[in-house]
């Protein structure tokens, strides 16, 4: 059984909607997300992991599977960000300090 990726939450104005979509399409093939999301005990993705994409309602909406190794860095080690919705509305939420994964 594939574990879930949920995208979006009630009051989001609907970002977790549109990056799914982008999922979808192929236009979004890469994403994220700070170090802390992971101290709870969550391991990061493995190679060859299938995620079930979950809209915010919670209806499944497609599959993908997990290509590359994640790795944990710190922020300022990174090269480039690219510059997308995602990360702008990441930035305003004070996303832009600490670590990716």
């Amino acid at each position: 059984m594939a574990e879930t990726l949920r995208f979006g939450y009630d009051g989001d104005g609907g970002l977790g909607d549109r990056l799914l979509s982008a999922v979808l399409r192929g236009e979004k093939t890469a994403t994220s997300s700070l170090a802390v999301e992971y101290l709870s005990g969550e391991s990061l993705p493995r190679v060859g992991q299938r995620l079930t994409l979950v809209d915010h309602a919670g209806v499944p909406r497609g599959t993908v599977a997990q290509e590359r190794e994640a790795r944990s860095v710190r922020w300022s080690w990174t090269t480039s960000r690219p510059s997308t919705p995602e990360l702008v509305a990441d930035a305003h939420l004070g996303g832009t300090a600490g670590s990716l994964v």
